[in-house]
Order: structure tokens, then C-alpha cells, then sequence
């Protein structure tokens, strides 16, 4: 009873500590080797945990080249909890990204909206995604009319607010970009 508690709650809490421990060397000390270390043996502790199956998911096809390994752990992870947005956010990346399954991305963007449809981030991705691959700039005009209710001043908000105002085709719009982040670095 007790001691079996015990015992789940400490592998959970060092599951955590491990996952949190490999975003870490991934993302902030960039020792790509500890990072993907700290992720597996968080998932040889607890191969259920979707948090880990992401990170190391999401460093193996940023970082190490294996889209394959990070396919199978998306997958797994899919199995283990549909509903997860970060999830959903990096799977539809990496269809949109690695295997160029547009529908199968639009899918996880919009399972993940159907969620939290107030999730600015998975908002924004959306609608960058409507603009760039699908190339509707009335869909992503819709959608940023959706992140404007939900916060006008949000960073993403202003960034797919500017996105979508400029022309990307031409020397003027990426000079557009860059006089617009020079003001927010000056602001």
C-alpha cells in the first residue's frame, strides 16, 4: 500500500526531474548527448511518460537527424495521449516539416485547437501554416482574427499580425521585418 505509493511517487517526481533536466542540455547548455540520455532514461522509468516521448522526439529530428527514431516516439506518444497540445504542435511540425503530409499536420493543428482554442502559440502556428503551405491568406487572416480576441497585445499575435501584412517575395518586405524588430528591440 503505502511504500508502493511511495515508490510511484518518487519515480514520477525523478521522471520529471530527468525530462526537465534533458530540456535543459537541449535547449539551453546544448549537449545534445545528455539531453538525449536524461530523455531515455526518463522513458526507461516510466515508458508511458508523453512529455519525454516529445522532448526526445523533437531533439532527435531538430538536432541528431533521425526522423525515423522520432516518428516511432511521436506515435507512441499519440497512443499514449491524443489530446496532448505540445504533442500535437510538434507532430504536425515535423508532417509539415519531414514527410510533407500537409493534411495530416492541418489534422493535429486543428485536434489541438478543438482542445484550447485560445492557445495563442498553436494559434500562430496555424495560421503561419495556412498562409505558407496552404496559401490561404483568408483562413489565416480568420485565424488572427481569432488570437485578437483572445489577446491583441501577445507577441504571437503581433507576429502573425505582421506576418500576414507583408510580402515576403520582395527586398521591401523582408526590409519591413527587419525596421519592425529593430522598433520592438529599441521599445
Amino acid at each position: 500500500g503505502g511504500a508502493t505509493q511511495a515508490t510511484d511517487s518518487y519515480t514520477y517526481a525523478w521522471v520529471g526531474s530527468l525530462t526537465n533536466y534533458g530540456i535543459i542540455q537541449h535547449h539551453f547548455r546544448r549537449n545534445l548527448t545528455l539531453a538525449e540520455s536524461s530523455y531515455r532514461e526518463a522513458l526507461a522509468l516510466n515508458g508511458t511518460n508523453v512529455h519525454a516521448h516529445v522532448h526526445l522526439a523533437t531533439l532527435l529530428v531538430a538536432d541528431l537527424d533521425r526522423p525515423a527514431e522520432a516518428e516511432e516516439l511521436y506515435l507512441r506518444a499519440m497512443e499514449l495521449n491524443p489530446t496532448y497540445i505540445p504533442l500535437l504542435y510538434h507532430y504536425g511540425n515535423f508532417l509539415t516539416a519531414e514527410r510533407g503530409d500537409y493534411d495530416g499536420a492541418e489534422q493535429m493543428f486543428q485536434r489541438a485547437l478543438q482542445i484550447d482554442g485560445g492557445n495563442l502559440n498553436m494559434l500562430c502556428t496555424y495560421g503561419v501554416f495556412q498562409m505558407t503551405i496552404r496559401r490561404d491568406s483568408r483562413a489565416a487572416q480568420q485565424t488572427l482574427h481569432d488570437m485578437i480576441a483572445v489577446d491583441p497585445h501577445h507577441p504571437r499575435t503581433l507576429a502573425l499580425k505582421t506576418a500576414l501584412s507583408v510580402d515576403f517575395t520582395t527586398n521591401e518586405g523582408v526590409q519591413e521585418i527587419e525596421r519592425e524588430l529593430e522598433k520592438q528591440q529599441s521599445a
